[in-house]
């Protein structure tokens, strides 16, 4: 039972500060205790729904997010006064996180009744509710909690952050008030939708029926559906505006007991959005979209997966996400969906001979993949110790790497040119093969040998034996440091590529063609940049393959970088958001992908930005040219 001291606790915190003594004390009656030894998990991810919100009277506890049995990311303490459950108890989804007590903690237990006609009847419990939330969830200071803060942490924060405009179906339709049930029916059947706008001969909002509507008052009451649809309409149109965020919505539909909301524009009628759309919100989220990759078992059930990821952009898009996380959470995700893809292959053809490493490449190496991007692939496996395994190596390996290939074209996902693909001979080899290739490329120093090792001066281990991937780095860095001239010839062809900007800061544009007017923002603006940070990260025997993690390790190594880290930073960061952004406007559209951008269809700050951009990788080209041109001849 609560102690006598739980009516001041109540009276001091949120969200119940604010209530009338009465409604307090109905609540303490309702009130149960619970104790927590410390150490003891409260909550469990995937356990079902919450039955309770749990307020912490004493002690602390900490929100871990899990995956499988060994990677956990800590999101949250929570302390005196602060809940937990919240979600859970509010959608009916499972839990998502895990709820540990950090010392012995007692808590106080609201039930699901209480809680649900509390949000109903008392709007200064709900409006202190939802601000604590609210502010815990988007007016704390932004915290980077690294890779995994933001795919762990997203599945509860796109309540707090998504605005509910970004739910609303576009295509909204509607009828006049006037039609009769049957026609309502039919056009309801005809477009699959659950809910159909009533409009007055203005075209503004006059109702709204649903499948609900139609089962309780016209099929269960043996109505004549010649009748106006009028007859069974909702007349009470509840709102909610554009701009509200998803939480609010949530929270009207719970409060009206409705199931369907009008999203409202300025006045204009933007569309509807249903309960539906708000748990598919949720389940778009990073860590729930990992969780299903993991536990499909077939090639067949990971399709769908694929074709998510493009939806996380959208989300983090319009959430304001940085770009440089985006890629991160992009990248960790086709990553994961990768190794399992590997995990079904190999349960396919069972156990390999010898041990192997998946490598990723370029820019799925550098971890900057996104959407759907043509992306190569490399395979090493460890060096068969005898004729009988090399050939059993060289047989498993050969059908491995191009059903992983195939796999990866069955999930939707656009493949590189066949000798870019792991199950190309030239890209499935044993270490010691690999090794004495990146030594011919290095020896030989010309720019095709420049141009062939591109893709594997970005390699990062994927799947497998990852030891195998790193005893590759680490041959090719002493490499790189005794051959001047590869470096020199891999300089000459970076320079080749010259950011679109002429000596007096104006665009250099397309003359003819598709796309006449515009530049290519990725290979003339973005890869530019990337290619110097690259070399000079090269340069200096730096193992990291992104660009961001370059740049930071290159400001104690390079004084050309140093001075310019912070501008380099922050071009990369722009370019990429601009980047992401065209190329999710095309998806939406169903355009061919294209990075061709347009300067007069960006605003002033955009182009100016841009042109700054470029003026600096063109200047540090030049420096670049002044030291490598000379080694030339």
């Amino acid at each position: 039972m609560p102690s006598t001291g739980t009516l001041d606790f109540l009276q001091e915190n949120p969200p119940f500060q604010d209530l009338d003594a009465g409604v307090l004390e109905d609540i303490q009656a309702r009130l149960t205790l619970e104790t927590y030894p410390q150490g003891q998990v409260i909550l469990n991810p995937d356990q079902p729904a919450g039955d309770c919100l749990r307020i912490i009277r004493k002690g602390a506890v900490k929100v871990i997010a899990r995956f499988g049995q060994d990677s956990e990311v800590m999101t949250d303490y929570r302390g005196e006064g602060e809940s937990f459950g919240f979600l859970s108890l509010l959608t009916g989804n499972r839990v998502k996180a895990q709820v540990t007590a950090l010392e012995d903690t007692t808590c106080y237990l609201i039930d699901r009744d209480l809680f649900f006609r509390l949000l109903r009847t008392q709007p200064a419990f709900a409006e202190q509710l939802f601000t604590s939330i609210l502010k815990k969830y988007v007016d704390r200071p932004n915290r980077d909690l690294g890779k995994k803060g933001l795919l762990y942490g997203g599945a509860d924060r796109l309540f707090f952050t998504t605005p509910i405009g970004e739910l609303a179906r576009k295509d909204l339709i509607t009828a006049p008030e006037d039609v009769s049930i049957r026609e309502a029916t039919e056009i309801m059947s005809r477009n699959q939708i659950s809910s159909l706008v009533l409009v007055d001969p203005l075209g503004l909002p006059a109702g709204i029926i649903t499948t609900k509507d139609l089962r309780d008052k016209v099929v269960s009451k043996g109505r004549d559906p010649n009748l106006p649809v009028c007859k069974i309409q909702s007349v009470s149109l509840v709102r909610v505006e554009a701009g509200e965020h998803c939480i609010e919505a949530l929270f009207k539909m719970i409060h009206y007991n409705i199931h369907h909301l009008l999203v409202v524009d300025n006045g204009r009628l933007k569309g509807v959005v249903t309960t539906h759309d708000l748990m598919k919100l949720q389940g778009a989220s990073p860590i729930s979209l990992v969780r299903e990759i993991e536990g499909r078992n077939s090639l067949e059930s990971l399709v769908p997966q694929g074709g998510r990821v493009q939806e996380l952009v959208g989300i983090f898009l319009g959430d304001g996400v940085k770009p440089a996380q985006i890629l991160r959470v992009t990248t960790e995700v086709y990553d994961r969906l990768l190794r399992k893809i590997l995990e079904l292959v190999e349960r396919k053809l069972g156990a390999p001979p010898v041990s192997y490493g998946y490598l990723a490449l370029d820019r799925a190496g550098r971890k900057e993949q996104s959407l759907e991007e043509v992306q190569p692939y490399a395979l090493v496996y460890a060096d068969p110790p005898s004729p009988a395994l090399e050939n059993a190596a060289r047989d498993y390996f050969t059908p491995f790497s191009a059903q992983v290939d195939e796999a990866w074209q069955l999930l939707g996902f656009r493949t590189p040119d066949r000798e870019f693909r792991a199950g190309y001979p030239g890209h499935c080899r044993p270490l010691m093969s690999w090794k004495a290739q990146f030594e011919a490329w290095t020896r030989q120093g010309d720019a095709r040998s420049a141009l062939s090792s591109l893709p594997f001066l970005d390699l990062r281990p994927l799947g497998g034996d990852r030891q195998l991937a790193g005893d590759l780095q680490a041959a090719l860095c002493p490499l790189l440091a005794r051959s001047r001239p590869f470096l020199n010839a891999l300089a000459l062809s970076f320079l080749k590529n010259s950011p679109p900007v002429s000596a007096f800061r104006h665009f250099v544009l397309e003359k003819s063609g598709e796309f006449m007017g515009c530049f290519d923002l990725e290979r003339k603006g973005l890869q530019p940049l990337v290619d110097l940070v690259r070399f000079f990260a090269l340069e200096a025997g730096i193992s990291e393959t992104s660009t961001l993690e370059r740049l930071r390790a290159l400001k104690g190594r390079s004084p050309r970088i140093r001075e310019n880290a912070e501008e380099l930073e922050y071009g990369f960061s722009f370019m990429s958001g601009l980047w992401l952004k065209n190329r999710w406007d095309q998806i939406t559209r169903g355009a061919a992908p294209h990075s061709y951008m347009n300067p007069e269809a960006m605003n002033s700050l955009e182009r100016k930005t841009l042109k700054e951009i470029f003026s600096l990788v063109a200047r540090l080209q030049g420096l670049l040219l002044e030291k490598v041109q000379p080694l030339k001849y």
